[in-house]
């Protein structure tokens, strides 16, 4: 009894991730190394923001923690984490119009303002990318296969 293996297999998940959300994924990793080289070079300043040294790393790390899964979970396609990457960046943006987080820029290192404001730039980069190109395509919902059906078409 011959059995065709590729009539009872599961079709592959054939969607391909488009290059822009891969591209999106590399610049976020470039903005973190950035960012924490710039907190190594301005550590006394960073430090001095903070109450305690645990404080800071603990912030840190624990956000870094969160992006993290963010980004695995869009670089799946989901598209809840984009929306929610996307309201953590516009609270990013609303918080730096602040005269009180303004001060802290302005007396920032000049390391810590260059990181910062390639940080923005980054952060815009990747909301085009991940809303506005063919990036978006990936987040859209997923047709759910027929079980009915075979893979050639017949039943």
């Amino acid at each position: 009894m011959n059995v065709d293996t590729a009539a009872i297999a599961p079709a592959p998940n054939l969607r391909v991730r488009p290059a822009e959300v891969t591209i999106a994924i590399k610049l976020v990793a470039i903005n973190f190394v950035v960012g924490w080289i710039a907190l190594a070079i301005s550590w006394d300043y960073f430090s001095a923001l903070y109450r305690s040294l645990t404080q800071l790393v603990i912030n840190h790390v624990f956000g870094t923690a969160i992006l993290v899964w963010i980004w695995y979970k869009i670089y799946h396609g989901r598209n809840w984490a984009r929306l929610l990457l996307a309201v953590f960046t516009v609270l990013g943006f609303a918080m730096s119009l602040n005269s009180i987080f303004a001060g802290i820029i302005a007396s920032a290192p000049i390391v810590a303002k260059i990181s910062m404001a390639f940080g923005t730039a980054v952060s815009l980069i990747i909301l085009w990318l991940l809303f506005v190109s063919k990036g978006r395509l990936w987040f859209q919902k997923r047709p759910k296969p027929s079980v009915s059906s075979a893979p050639n078409g017949t039943a």
